[in-house]
């Protein structure tokens, strides 16, 4: 009965494997994703003033920012790597498996000394990724990830690359840079809270607590009889440790409207030791 119990909590699990936290679970962290137009409501009547008054300056309008978040990235990213197909492994004359492959990689234009940081860390984590791929497609082995995508954001002068290699068994590797592009830092860290005036400690312990509350969301269910057998109060801690939950290891960023995004490590019952999930703590800020 354990075993049955063990393998429905697996393939629930793996079947459930999205973001955590208020807002509702998506494809992806940019499907939807638009960007805001200049404002186009009406003036308000006014009667005419007085003769004796200065006339007044009109506003001078903000031109309206493309929809496609791609086309406002418009020459400050390239792709060194743009392809996709089929691929099919042979093991004999009996069995195969197909895979469907695509492979896209962002790289900065600009030649600062932060987007060439950007663009060695990214060539060096996905850029080493895919060329490994490309080597297991030549000796004729199986695939370790079949698709690396790439999503744009954008907040006051941040350009955010948010890369994600995803793999057939459910796992993804995961890279966030983001580049302010009048100073030409890649912000990270620390310093990426200072330019978003969030302190430290408030960060981290909103973000423990939407560890927590994500995890619980995978695993509250299991019965208390149950949970000391499948490691639940074990993989808690270790998911709300500051082992796990420090700015070494979470990857972060913030949206349009200044909201943060928290890649963190969730421990697992099943599978892995531990998934990459989205969360969205709840950050107070100036």
């Amino acid at each position: 009965m354990k075993r049955f119990t063990a393998f429905a909590l697996a393939l629930l699990f793996l079947l459930t494997l999205t973001a955590c936290g208020e807002k509702e679970p998506s494809n992806g962290p940019f499907e939807n994703f638009t960007l805001p137009t200049a404002g186009t409501s009406e003036p308000a009547e006014t009667s005419a003033p007085a003769q004796t008054e200065e006339p007044t300056e009109s506003p001078t309008e903000e031109p309206p920012q493309p929809d496609d978040p791609y086309e406002r990235l418009e020459g400050l990213v390239y792709e060194p790597y743009n392809d996709g197909g089929e691929y099919e492994v042979v093991y004999d004359s009996e069995y195969s498996n197909l895979y469907y492959y695509a492979y896209h990689l962002p790289m900065l234009t600009a030649s600062t000394e932060g987007a060439r940081a950007i663009n060695d860390a990214i060539d060096e984590s996905f850029g080493q990724l895919i060329e490994d791929q490309y080597a297991a497609m030549k000796d004729g082995v199986d695939l370790s990830y079949n698709i690396v995508s790439w999503y744009p954001s954008f907040y006051k002068d941040l350009v955010i690359l948010l890369v994600v290699a995803e793999s057939n068994y459910g796992f993804t590797e995961n890279g966030v840079y983001c580049y302010e592009k009048n100073t030409g830092r890649w912000l990270q860290g620390r310093e990426l809270l200072d330019y978003l005036y969030i302190e430290e400690e408030v960060f981290l312990e909103a973000t423990r607590q939407a560890a927590e509350e994500c995890f619980v969301s995978f695993y509250g269910d299991i019965p208390e009889e149950d949970r000391e057998a499948y490691g639940y109060d074990r993989q808690l801690a270790w998911t709300v440790s500051d082992e796990n939950i420090n700015l070494d290891n979470l990857m972060f960023y913030p949206d349009l409207d200044g909201n943060i995004t928290v890649i963190a490590r969730i421990g697992s019952l099943a599978g892995a030791d531990w998934y990459y999930q989205y969360l969205y703590p709840e950050i107070a800020y100036g």
